[in-house]
């Protein structure tokens, strides 16, 4: 009977040390940040993934099946083990109760996507709109992903109360585009690097038909920074204080930057280029 105990006891104990030495990295359908699974392409966080999995080979990782966003925020808010994402784009203290990192990469902030015929209707120089005006005209619909991040001064906005505004659970980006030509709607909430990567995705002539403005309330905060979050506990805090430390590796680096400015328009991959060297694993 003893001898059963002990061996219970030893089988329970090393049960526990492979849950405290274990992380569950989640992640969101949403390319080109996360790619489809199977899909046997690599976006913006599946390579931070990979990078900060390699580079903390002490730990076993499970690597879970996209989800929606509302469920990862979820996951992030689990009690037991240590549930990470490896990026998301967000800022501090936008989502409660979970642990930040340093800075892992930033892209262009968020956008309106148009039909090209009305690009006149939403801006006088053709370049940029106020997203505020937009959202309180009732003569002029929207749409977002539900619980997706657009940045600090959009989000603010978006916690008004807007009934005609339309949100999705399970974004189809080329779907909202085409839905945006057939008059569905009037303007989609995304990022240059969604545009570049779902437009594609559209035959040419659709293509032809879309154009994006810049937003003026992300003057000053052009910029979307992405973080690894981690469940709020003592062991997350350990795991992400080694996530620190992998991102001060200029390999690693390397590879991330790559990442991030080969999803983005020719024409900003310079100058995110060198903005990503200078944030990467560096404190704000």
């Amino acid at each position: 009977m003893h001898k059963f105990i002990r061996i219970l006891f030893l089988l329970t104990s090393s049960t526990s040390l492979f849950a405290e030495q274990r992380i569950d990295w989640i992640k969101f359908d949403y390319a080109p940040v996360y790619m489809p699974d199977n899909s046997g392409l690599t976006g913006l966080g599946d390579q931070v993934y990979e990078s900060l999995s390699s580079c903390l080979p002490q730990y076993q990782h499970k690597l879970h099946a996209s989800m929606s966003i509302s469920r990862l925020f979820k996951k992030l808010n689990h009690q037991e083990g240590v549930h990470c994402i490896a990026a998301l784009g967000t800022f501090p203290g936008q989502i409660d109760n979970v642990l930040y990192s340093f800075p892992v990469f930033t892209i262009p902030g968020s956008i309106i996507v148009v039909r090209k015929e009305d690009v006149k209707k939403f801006s006088a120089d053709g370049i940029q709109t106020s997203f505020a005006k937009l959202y309180e005209n009732e003569n002029i619909q929207g749409a977002a992903v539900k619980d997706g991040t657009y940045g600090e001064a959009v989000e603010a906005i978006l916690k008004n109360e807007n009934s005609s505004f339309l949100y999705r659970s399970l974004p189809s980006p080329e779907g909202f585009y085409r839905m945006l030509l057939k008059n569905r709607f009037d303007y989609v909430l995304d990022y240059p690097i969604g545009f570049e990567y779902h437009s594609q995705k559209l035959s040419n002539e659709q293509q032809s038909k879309l154009a994006y403005l810049l937003l003026t309330e992300n003057s000053d905060k052009a910029n979307i920074t992405a973080y690894a979050l981690c469940t709020n506990s003592k062991q997350a805090q350990v795991v992400l204080e080694e996530v620190n430390q992998c991102l001060t590796y200029p390999k690693r680096q390397d590879k991330i930057v790559d990442a991030v400015i080969k999803y983005l328009p020719a024409t900003l991959r310079g100058k995110y280029q060198q903005l990503n060297y200078s944030i990467i694993g560096k404190v704000q």
